[in-house]
């Protein structure tokens, strides 16, 4: 340990700009380890996140602070009104949307998903018989027809 002090679960406070230097932003993608952040400007800034934040999603507001290289880093996400979450590996859940104000679910009666699926399925063992086909003749000496 380097000898300072730690608070507020294992955040060091000297860490943590100052609150005036931090800024209210909206995640509007999430980019594996980075968000992209809309700004009250509307310009999108990417951000880091800190490992002590949790599990951020798609529609967060988060406060962040400007980065060197113009990037940015979330160091505080805000309440959420609602979370939409789905079942993940591990029997853990995983956060999808957050401050959601409407779903809307769309379901089309027809064609029938399992009629729809067999034609891809014929068509894609045919284009696979085809290419074994062709590498064969390839081997072989033989033009492709």
């Amino acid at each position: 340990m380097d000898g300072k002090p730690i608070h507020d679960g294992g955040i060091d406070p000297t860490d943590v700009p100052a609150k005036s230097s931090l800024r209210e932003g909206l995640v509007v993608s999430h980019l594996g380890k980075g968000l992209a952040v809309e700004a009250p400007d509307g310009g999108i800034v990417l951000c880091h996140t800190r490992r002590q934040l949790g599990s951020v999603a798609v529609g967060d507001k988060v406060l962040w602070s400007e980065q060197a290289g113009g990037s940015g880093r979330v160091e505080t996400l805000l309440p959420r009104r609602s979370l939409l979450t789905r079942p993940a590996h591990g029997g853990r859940i995983r956060p999808v949307a957050a401050n959601l104000d409407r779903l809307i679910i769309v379901v089309a009666p027809e064609p029938d998903p399992d009629s729809a699926r067999r034609p891809i399925r014929s068509r894609l063992r045919t284009s696979v018989t085809w290419s074994r086909h062709r590498r064969q003749q390839n081997r072989q000496g033989q033009p492709a027809r």
